[in-house]
């Protein structure tokens, strides 16, 4: 059985569409940064697995997920700690 999170482990969907999802990315920024100021990106960065997004805020990186899911389909998974101020969302492609 095939992992339905392992799809793309090397991440070369999202290293081939970098440049689409980063303007997302920044849209969402922009959006966000209306209402809240400090809410923004930080870093970006390519790992092994595809592109990594820093942010400044727990809230930015569900939108960004979001806006990658509408317009590449696939899914998003989000990890909430509830013991700090953090969250991790993982958009993988659709199978």
């Amino acid at each position: 059985m095939i992992d339905p999170y392992q799809r793309e482990p090397d991440g070369t969907f999202a290293r081939q569409h970098k440049d689409k999802m980063l303007d997302l990315a920044r849209h969402e920024e922009a959006a966000e940064r209306k209402e809240h100021p400090l809410n923004r990106i930080g870093d970006v960065a390519e790992s092994a697995q595809g592109i990594v997004i820093h942010t400044a805020d727990i809230h930015l990186p569900r939108r960004i997920g979001e806006a990658i899911r509408r317009a590449f389909h696939g899914s998003i998974d989000m990890d909430f700690d509830e013991n700090s101020y953090f969250v991790r969302v993982d958009w993988h492609p659709p199978a």
